[in-house]
């Protein structure tokens, strides 16, 4: 995604927090708690949901948009791997004003614009873009979700709780997945712009990149614990009836 959609969600998560922090201080989602400040957890409650749905339609857009241009534009934005790279300076010439050389290493990537590549290629990166717009929509809607439960006070429903596994097991698949389809889009961009280039002409040689990011993994332990954490909270005012009935 861009920068723009990762800000945004950045923006939902810190409104999520601070919601959720204004609960756990307040005793709960219960609003005849002492010191239960009801309109403060509301405002937020309205306005983290309302940015969840805002980042949900721009990222709808966003993609859409991404998506035309890698189907129709006769131009694709791709990320190039490259085996390590740095260029030499040419014999005999000088370069005024400099301090310090690069005695090793290199760029490994380019962000470039390519013309004329293939179906299989644009196809890959579509489907890339596709996947990662849809765990961004899902965990927005998800956001959107929690907020209508905090203002219903239903957060504890079981619905919800299964909701939650639901998607963290979505993130999980579809966060690997977008990496997967991009990695292969570009490795395949890359043969076809480099193909015929080496470091003996003074170009890059195409690269091979599987470097994946296992954050997913990470995020959907986070939402485990967290369908975790609300199934406890809806067991705890049942056994405390349970035991006032009793």
């Amino acid at each position: 995604m861009a920068a723009w959609s990762t800000v945004g969600f950045a923006i939902v998560l810190v409104g999520l927090a601070v919601l959720f922090t204004i609960l756990r201080r307040r005793g709960g989602a219960d609003p005849t708690h002492d010191g239960y400040r009801a309109t403060t957890v509301t405002r937020v409650a309205k306005v983290t949901r309302a940015v969840a749905f805002l980042f949900v339609a721009v990222s709808t857009v966003g993609a859409a948009s991404e998506v035309a241009a890698n189907s129709f534009s006769p131009m694709v934005r791709v990320t190039l791997p490259v085996r390590e790279f740095w260029p030499a300076t040419p014999a005999g010439v000088e370069l005024y004003n400099q301090h310090a050389q690069v005695v090793g290493g290199g760029f490994t990537q380019a962000v470039v614009s390519v013309h004329g590549l293939d179906l299989a290629t644009r196809i890959w990166l579509t489907a890339g873009t596709l996947l990662q717009c849809a765990v961004g929509v899902i965990v927005g809607l998800l956001i959107a979700d929690l907020c209508l439960g905090v203002l219903n006070k239903t957060l504890f429903r079981p619905g919800l709780i299964r909701g939650i596994r639901r998607i963290a097991v979505t993130v999980l698949a579809g966060g690997i997945a977008w990496q997967l389809c991009h990695l292969v889009g570009g490795n395949l961009a890359a043969r076809q712009v480099l193909g015929a280039s080496g470091q003996d002409i003074g170009l890059p040689t195409a690269g091979f990149a599987w470097d994946i990011n296992f954050w997913p993994i990470g995020a959907a332990m986070v939402l485990f614990v967290l369908a975790a954490a609300f199934r406890h909270g809806g067991m705890v005012p049942k056994d405390a009836a349970g035991r006032t009935g009793g």
